[in-house]
């Protein structure tokens, strides 16, 4: 088999679920198609490391990394403080789904939770995807899941 063949059946087994993620991270299409074609940059440079089976998981990763440099030179990062300023008005998002309410929390939270339910990853895998320890996983996702709560009230 060879090295392209295996890059090419990567990215197309990868592609669709590497897009959704980076453009619900990003909410940018331009920011999104810019990480994703470094993230595959990133695969064809590490092809022959690359196990198949753990593809996905690795692109995560890496795509993950990209972002959060992204995030860190463009400054979009949000405190926890900020939700208040960040959230529509209660009038505002009646009648739109919990994907839509997960768009408004911060990019480190919306992260957690769409590995975590969207995505079915462990807090374990989370943790690695996103560099950080098991526990601070658990946290962003709890303090997604609160916020959520929060926005969920003020829709009712």
């Amino acid at each position: 088999m060879s090295l392209r063949a295996k890059f090419d059946r990567i990215y197309e087994s990868t592609k669709d679920a590497l897009y959704s993620y980076a453009l619900r991270v990003l909410r940018n299409e331009e920011d999104v198609l810019d990480v994703l074609q470094d993230t595959y940059v990133r695969l064809w440079k590490n092809i022959e490391k690359v196990e198949e089976e753990r593809a996905l998981y690795w692109l995560f990763r890496v795509c993950h990394n990209l972002m959060m440099d992204r995030f860190r030179r463009q400054k979009k990062t949000l405190d926890i403080d900020e939700l208040e300023e960040i959230l529509p008005s209660p009038h505002g998002i009646r009648g739109h789904s919990i994907e839509d309410l997960v768009e408004n929390l911060p990019p480190r939270y919306r992260e957690a939770i769409l590995l975590r339910f969207n995505y079915s990853y462990s807090y374990k895998e989370i943790a690695q995807i996103m560099n950080t320890n098991e526990n601070t996983a658990k946290t962003w996702v709890r303090r997604g899941i609160i916020m959520l709560r929060k926005i969920w009230k003020l829709q009712t």
